[in-house]
């Protein structure tokens, strides 16, 4: 005997589905009642509930929210804080005190405008809420018609509580958090925002293809010379022409703990030329702000001066230190029993 998949009474049951259109919200009795749970009503079009959507769970019926609803309640329920550009702490015996302070000109060195935002805090007898700057100076003060409810979170952007984040808590603004502005406007125009284009200490670029070992190399010396001018030092020595002597590096102690230096030693009049290449390894035991260092030492970590380059007689490196405290430094030195050229970089392998 052939089964009917499809009945229709009050409604439509599709499978183990059951659809039931309504003309008010679904209650408990009639058609509404018998539907098993997962049943979904519809509201019918014409009626007060046309569009709405409802579903049948644990034998009661839930409303089903569209995305208009949704944003309404996220909308209703959550208090949105524009930034604010300036946070008053001060005492003010009313609102009339406080704009007296506004129209007298510049406020913590800003120069406040018509729809300027303050976030008052002191206001004997106001709440301690955002006031709009209304009008030209001289202005009057009006508060902000979102009331300050608790989890409100507003930041400041200028005078001398720029980059400070506040939350309200219900009954005061507490500060949850600050951006030191120096460091925001070291990192624009590190990164080139601002005026002018981007400067980059280093312009390191890795072609594509380049074997990924010979990648990471070239990319760890790129940021060991960044480190380098981070500390204001310049990567690049400079040179040291035609000398049998002279002072190849002098280096703060508070500047590095271990640094290396690579050194191209050009012995001056041969022909085919004599070069010797070092890496020199510095190292100091001071601690900064703590002890000042009383050893200063290096290693020569490499170096090449095979008979097929030749050799330069006397040449020998010397590591001092020289002064105290903030200013005590370590002084690299060489001398060769002949005229040389001295070329080389540093890195810096161990900050202070």
């Amino acid at each position: 005997m052939p089964q009917s998949f499809v009945r229709i009474r009050r409604g439509i049951r599709l499978g183990h589905t059951h659809l039931l259109p309504v003309s008010e919200v679904p209650g408990n009795s009639g058609d509404a009642l018998l539907v098993p749970n997962g049943a979904v009503a519809f509201g019918e079009p014409g009626t007060t509930v046309e569009g709405q959507v409802y579903t049948k769970k644990n034998g009661s019926w839930v409303e089903l929210l569209n995305a208009d609803q949704v944003k309404s309640l996220i909308t209703a329920n959550v208090s949105y804080r524009g930034v604010v550009a300036l946070l008053v702490t001060d005492d003010f015996a009313d609102l009339a005190a406080a704009e007296v302070v506004v129209n007298a000109g510049d406020l913590q060195g800003v120069g406040l405008v018509d729809g300027s935002r303050v976030l008052f805090t002191g206001i004997i007898g106001a709440t301690p809420n955002v006031y709009v700057v209304t009008g030209t100076l001289p202005a009057t003060l009006v508060e902000e018609s979102n009331a300050a409810t608790e989890g409100d979170l507003v930041f400041i952007t200028q005078g001398t509580g720029a980059g400070a984040q506040l939350r309200y808590d219900g009954s005061t603004w507490e500060t949850t958090g600050h951006v030191n502005q120096a460091v925001i406007d070291a990192i624009n125009a590190f990164v080139g925002r601002g005026t002018g284009p981007a400067d980059y200490p280093d312009n390191t670029t890795i072609t594509d293809g380049t074997p990924l070992k010979n990648a990471i190399g070239f990319l760890a010396v790129a940021i060991d010379q960044l480190k380098v001018n981070l500390l204001g030092l310049k990567p690049d020595i400079g040179t040291i022409s035609s000398a049998t002597s002279g002072t190849l590096q002098t280096l703060l102690c508070t500047q590095f703990r271990r640094m290396t230096l690579n050194l191209s030693i050009d012995k001056v009049g041969t022909n085919p030329p004599v070069i010797v290449t070092v890496r020199l390894v510095l190292q100091h035991n001071g601690r900064v702000g703590v002890d000042d260092a009383t050893v200063a030492d290096f290693l020569p970590a490499e170096e090449l001066n095979a008979e097929e380059f030749g050799v330069i007689d006397g040449l020998e490196f010397n590591v001092a230190l020289s002064g105290a405290g903030a200013d005590q430094a370590v002084v690299v030195t060489f001398v060769s029993n002949t005229a040389v050229t001295v070329k080389g970089n540093m890195q810096i392998d161990i900050a202070a």
